[in-house]
């Protein structure tokens, strides 16, 4: 919880974050309001978009194996706006998972993540980048451009191959294309 926050936050990239966390008792047991500038305790799929700030930059990381993919296409056009980036993580293999810690959310619908599935969610989809068993989805509002988009995420993919270990909060290399793309909106 709160992984890519600190994450950006230790970069040195001081943007505003709002975090949406559907299950009311991990906002105190992961401490997010000492994370994020702002809190929803609310399901993503039914959120007030007028509750925040209109983002230039959405991370919906481990959320949408928890919804069925027709869920997962509806929610990501809902949130992209003209000029927003979305970048979404899921699991790429067979991940089978229940309610845990007492916790219902915690239960995937969507099991069998793959990256076709993952760049068929959105025709927005600009790239996919995968290390060990993560995905992560790169989706463009309609007035981001496409190329730059690309570019990042090229330049991010080749940091990573070479320094996988350049952030330890994170277990994974796509920490580099989130701190890329936060790096060029913070820009």
């Amino acid at each position: 919880m709160g992984t890519f926050a600190k994450l950006l936050r230790a970069a040195g990239i001081n943007i505003y974050m709002t975090a949406i966390e559907v299950w009311g008792p991990y906002i105190k047991e992961y401490q997010l309001e000492d994370i994020y500038d702002q809190v929803i305790c609310s399901d993503v799929r039914f959120v007030d978009g007028r509750q925040f700030r209109s983002p230039d930059l959405i991370f919906c990381g481990d959320v949408l194996e928890h919804m069925s993919h027709s869920e997962a296409e509806i929610l990501i056009d809902r949130m992209l706006n003209a000029r927003a980036v979305l970048l979404a993580s899921v699991p790429l293999f067979h991940c089978e998972q229940g309610e845990a810690y007492g916790n219902p959310w915690e239960r995937h619908v969507e099991e069998d993540y793959t990256v076709e599935k993952l760049r068929s969610l959105h025709q927005s989809c600009v790239h996919v980048e995968v290390d060990a068993h993560i995905g992560v989805g790169v989706y463009a509002g309609l007035n981001v451009s496409r190329s730059l988009i690309r570019d990042i995420c090229d330049r991010a993919s080749f940091a990573a191959n070479r320094n996988t270990n350049a952030y330890p909060i994170a277990e994974y290399a796509p920490e580099e294309l989130i701190t890329a793309v936060a790096h060029a909106y913070k820009n």
